[in-house]
């Protein structure tokens, strides 16, 4: 897989730009890393949009889409631009159908949205051993529940009380 991601970006000219898709394993295998810390200290890859699964009719794996671009913007070096679009589908029949909008629309303006599309500096990439997996970076903040634990303990023993009087 990841061959043919070279082979792509060598058949660029020194302005080229590519769009690859390629299964989900090429931005995180451990055998691929020497290879993707190359691409990414080149400052080569634009963007990584990782997409649902149950997309075409040949596989059923995650996929993701890879961009190159030898002549990156200046507001893009030194940095991927990374979309979640995993959840952004909608079930047909056996498939998925990636509803591609919002997030086409946040990549070609370079919108950072919570959970969905942000950029990650290459410095950041290679603290996490130059793994490029897009949940690593862009991801929803859940709030976390806060709980009583002198009231849940309360429940715990009224519920003990209630099993014990009811037996």
């Amino acid at each position: 897989d990841i061959a043919f991601l070279l082979t792509i970006n060598d058949l660029l000219t020194s302005t080229g730009k590519a769009g690859v898709i390629l299964p989900l394993g090429t931005l995180f295998k451990d055998s691929t890393s020497k290879i993707r810390e190359n691409l990414l200290t080149n400052d080569l890859v634009e963007g990584i949009v990782m997409l649902p699964s149950n997309m075409f009719q040949t596989t059923s794996i995650p996929v993701c889409f890879w961009i190159l671009n030898k002549n990156k913007q200046e507001q893009d070096r030194n940095k991927v631009f990374m979309v979640n679009g995993f959840e952004e589908y909608i079930k047909v029949g056996k498939f998925n159908e990636f509803q591609k909008e919002r997030c086409l629309h946040n990549y070609l303006n370079r919108i950072e949205e919570e959970g969905l599309s942000g950029y990650v500096s290459i410095q950041d990439i290679e603290e996490n051993d130059w793994n490029l997996s897009v949940q690593r970076y862009v991801f929803k903040d859940e709030p976390e529940e806060i709980i009583d634990i002198v009231e849940l303990n309360k429940d715990i023993i009224n519920l003990n009380n209630d099993i014990i009087t009811k037996s």
